[in-house]
């Protein structure tokens, strides 16, 4: 039979054993291997902070084994990997960050135990918490640094506290029901909540002392789990045991004793006040940390792992991997104050374009950082129609300059700016559309100058000698000169009123095509139709630019153009003429217009009507006298104004609604009427006529109306 006292003793060393092994299997998968050995020196990463990202600091507590700092280390004896790899360190110090503390006083039954002086445990606990706060030879506490809480079984009677007399103020007013049972587990807890929180400022020290009676044999597996979430936290737990150090109080002390070493922190027993003095000097000494400074070459977005390396006097430590999270977004270009052309010219003829001026064009960019968190630009590129044609690595990284000297000729281009940032992400601007226009007059060769000297001294003298001629005949026939001067301006004025007639289109006189052009007029005389033959035919007064040409002051030099889209579809496109053009008195749109078969076109004071042959060349519905022959005169011969400007048409006034009449097929073969200009104005002016009304239909007029009561009617 066992005796019961080595029956208690077998019974504790197997809780004890049970003890090591449960707590050892969970902490060694919650903490790491670092953690799980003892060595000479310990390293915990405290503080992540990413504020000034892509730089990163660190804050690490390197401790010896009794838990205190060890101080004067340099900058050879750190090592920060980041993500498993070797990140270089730029910045090393030491500063006092403070400390964030919480205290646990258990205050049970056991703490109501009095000395001869009528002192309970619990006054002795009170006296060593005060001496931190507000020590008689000197405080440990650093007012407005450090961050103190206090947790007891009635509740926290002060939490977050940076002024030690106001610790000292709230100790001496607690008064304790010294319970038998109480939640030491609840009230670690708290405290693990309490040191968690937001500290004031960046590397605080995150500690807690707890004074207790002994935690239940039983209770190992909750012990493993709070010394684990304290680790994760980079919290380190110091725990103090209140009552007697003999063979009873033993077997509590186990697992208040795992509690301490599983976090990295100390364990003491408690007799006095002065039991504690060493601790308070271990924690002190954590106020002041290590910031370790690096350059951060993460380019995504999401969780990152650091670890820090330490060697202590040849012993090295190694903290457990820290995690923070960033998110990173590549960088915003744009192009400031971008012109929208550029124009390179001279009055040199035959220049070379490389002398003209600009030759360069400096271009100012803006880079922004869409995540908040600003990095130096380490390249800029500009591209111009997709190359690069410039290339920036070197400060200042905030503009580019395109080099102009190679364009020749006036083109569009699409210019982009790329911009790289420090972590390699690439941002690119829009694509914009710059127009580079060169002028450069026509080289006059050498044997021009003299001949346009000749003719205009020729010219000076004709029109010189013009000037007597017509001197002497006003002066001879004066009347008769007279009636001809008027009669001349008269001319004059009329061909600059009324529409000229087209020079047709070269080629062959027989030649024809799908669709046609045909002058709106009654009573001029006839005028052969202008074939539209090719897919782009070009109207307009100058012979240079235009395949069909009508001298006439009120269109533009190249005015506007028909092409054949489809197989019998015609389209017209104003080309920026001076006076528009017009069909059927709406005027065509940039985007271009279709032609139907009898719309009438006008350019300028020029009217013209579109007909499809199909349709004007129909069979006849009925049988009817045959048309008289219509005799074909030669075009009239216009010579071309050498002044290229032009007269802008704008109509004199608006009309009142008029009607346009539709095309009337007559039924004899190849005859066609073209009744559609609006009534009551002479079909040969357009001064009046407004492109911009919406012609209204008004009431049809009798056949038996009187004679010259038609406003179409000529007088």
């Amino acid at each position: 039979m066992i005796h019961p006292r080595r029956l208690t003793a077998l019974t504790a060393l197997l809780r004890r054993i049970a003890l090591v092994c449960t707590s050892a299997a969970l902490v060694w998968v919650a903490v790491a291997p670092a953690q799980s050995a003892q060595t000479a020196a310990t390293a915990v990463i405290t503080t992540i902070d990413t504020s000034t990202f892509p730089e990163v600091r660190a804050y690490l507590a390197v401790s010896e084994f009794e838990g205190n700092r060890v101080p004067g280390l340099s900058l050879p004896a750190f090592q920060i990997n980041e993500n498993n790899s070797p990140a270089a360190i730029t910045g090393l110090s030491e500063e006092e960050t403070g400390l964030q503390l919480a205290f646990v006083i258990e205050s049970s039954n056991v703490f109501s135990k009095r000395d001869r002086e009528a002192l309970t445990r619990l006054d002795y606990v009170k006296t060593a918490v005060i001496n931190f706060a507000v020590g008689e030879t000197r405080p440990f506490m650093k007012d407005a640094l450090d961050d103190v809480s206090l947790y007891t079984p009635e509740g926290p009677i002060l939490e977050h506290s940076t002024v030690g007399g106001e610790i000292r103020n709230a100790l001496i007013s607690y008064q304790s029901d010294f319970l038998f049972e109480t939640d030491l587990f609840g009230l670690i807890r708290q405290s693990l909540s309490a040191v968690t929180a937001e500290p004031p400022r960046l590397g605080m020290r995150r500690e807690i002392v707890i004074f207790s009676s002994g935690i239940d044999a039983s209770a190992d597996a909750e012990v493993a789990t709070l010394a684990a979430q304290a680790v994760a936290r980079n919290i380190v737990i110091h725990t103090v045991l209140v009552g007697p150090e003999n063979s009873e109080g033993a077997l509590a002390a186990e697992n208040l004793k795992g509690l301490a070493l599983l976090t990295g922190g100390s364990f003491r027993y408690f007799e006095d006040p002065n039991s504690t003095t060493a601790l308070w000097d271990a924690l002190v000494s954590q106020r002041t940390q290590y910031r370790l400074v690096y350059r951060s070459r993460v380019a995504q977005s999401g969780q990152q792992t650091i670890t820090a390396t330490v060697n202590v006097g040849g012993s090295v430590a190694t903290s457990t991997p820290a995690v923070y999270s960033v998110t990173i977004q590549p960088p915003v270009v744009s192009i400031l104050e971008l012109p929208a052309e550029i124009v390179r010219a001279t009055d040199e003829a035959g220049a070379d374009p490389t002398t003209i001026e600009p030759r360069l064009q400096t271009l100012t960019v803006q880079v922004n950082f869409p995540d908040n968190l600003p990095r130096p630009v380490t390249k800029l590129q500009l591209l111009v129609d997709g190359a690069v044609v410039d290339e920036r690595t070197s400060p200042p990284l905030d503009s580019v300059t395109w080099d102009l000297s190679g364009y020749g000729e006036t083109a569009a281009h699409g210019v982009q700016v790329v911009a790289v940032d420090e972590l390699g992400l690439e941002g690119r601007s829009d694509i914009a559309n710059v127009l580079v226009r060169v002028n450069i007059p026509a080289p006059v060769t050498r044997f021009a100058g003299p001949a346009l000297l000749v003719l205009a001294g020729v010219g000076v003298l004709g029109v010189a000698l013009i000037a007597v001629v017509f001197a002497i005949v006003v002066y001879v026939r004066r009347p008769t000169v007279i009636t001809t001067v008027v009669r001349d301006t008269s001319q004059r004025v009329k061909e600059f009123t009324e529409p000229f007639m087209p020079t047709p289109l070269r080629g062959s006189p027989h030649t024809r095509s799908k669709a046609y052009l045909e002058m709106a007029v009654t009573d001029q005389p006839p005028h052969p139709p202008i074939e539209l033959i090719g897919d782009n035919l070009r109207m307009g007064r100058d012979g240079t630019l235009a395949q069909i040409i009508f001298p006439d002051r009120s269109v533009s030099r190249l005015h506007a153009r028909i092409t054949e889209e489809t197989d019998g579809v015609f389209f017209i496109y104003d080309e920026g003429s001076t006076s528009g053009t017009w069909v059927n008195y709406n005027q065509v749109p940039m985007a271009g217009q279709p032609l139907q078969h009898g719309d009438l076109v006008n350019l300028g004071r020029v009217q013209l009507r579109f007909m499809m042959r199909k349709f004007a060349e129909a069979p006849p519905l009925a049988t009817a006298p045959p048309a008289a022959p219509v005799v074909e005169s030669a075009p009239p011969v216009f010579s071309i104004v050498e002044d290229h400007s032009t007269e802008p048409f704008e109509p004199a006034i608006t009309p009142q609604a008029q009607e346009v009449r539709p095309i009337q097929e007559q039924t004899d073969q190849g005859a066609r009427a073209s009744e559609a200009t609006p009534p009551g104005d002479d079909v040969y002016r357009t001064e009046a006529f407004d492109p911009a009304f919406n012609p209204m239909p008004q009431e049809s007029e009798s056949d038996d109306k009187p004679a010259g009561t038609d406003p179409g009617e000529k007088k």
